[in-house]
């Protein structure tokens, strides 16, 4: 985006960087994952790295991030994926983030071939937004449903404990207090 758009921040190359672990991070959420606390600061040392490459001017690090890392960690999102309960979101996410890794290897053989080229902006923009996009709408969307099962798992022990009790009619019942009291 920096070699594209003049006045654009050179920090733009750490941002890119940060996508790909952003992606696999929220993909790990949908299937209830654990993150692993080093892939932000890993993202992030990437990133600095291939900020500091580019001020020296060489662009081999942030070339090896498309060619390398940004395919691969877009590639294990979409493979985590598989594994997601049935949701309307899953296929259009993996799709583009197959999309996206494609871009990003096309991205650095460009850059190979024509390193003074154009970046394929619209490529990335057309791809990532409606990507990302789709995944935080459909990570809200699994919240409020989880939020829903969990409501509807309490009100059916509620209604069977009601309904256990309820069958007790006549029968001498002692309820334990937290501090061992009790009553009849």
């Amino acid at each position: 985006l920096a070699r594209t758009m003049p006045g654009v921040s050179p920090l733009a190359p750490v941002f890119g960087t940060l996508f790909s672990p952003l992606i696999l991070a929220g993909c790990l959420q949908h299937v209830e994952r654990p993150v692993p606390r080093w892939l932000l600061p890993a993202g992030v040392a990437v990133g600095i790295g291939g900020l500091l490459g580019h001020l020296a001017g060489s662009d081999s690090l942030e070339i090896s991030v498309m060619l390398g890392i940004q395919p691969a960690l877009l590639l294990l999102s979409a493979w985590i994926l598989r594994t997601a309960p049935p949701h309307w979101s899953v296929r259009p996410v993996q799709l583009g983030l197959l999309g996206l890794a494609a871009v990003s290897v096309a991205d650095g053989l460009a850059e190979i071939a024509s390193p003074s080229g154009a970046d394929p902006i619209l490529a990335w923009l057309l791809l990532a937004v409606p990507t990302a996009a789709l995944q935080t709408i459909a990570g809200f969307d699994r919240v409020r449903l989880r939020g829903e099962r969990t409501e509807t798992a309490r009100r059916f022990e509620s209604d069977r404990f009601h309904a256990l009790l309820s069958s007790l009619d006549e029968t001498p019942v002692l309820l334990l207090d937290s501090d061992g009291g009790g009553q009849e």
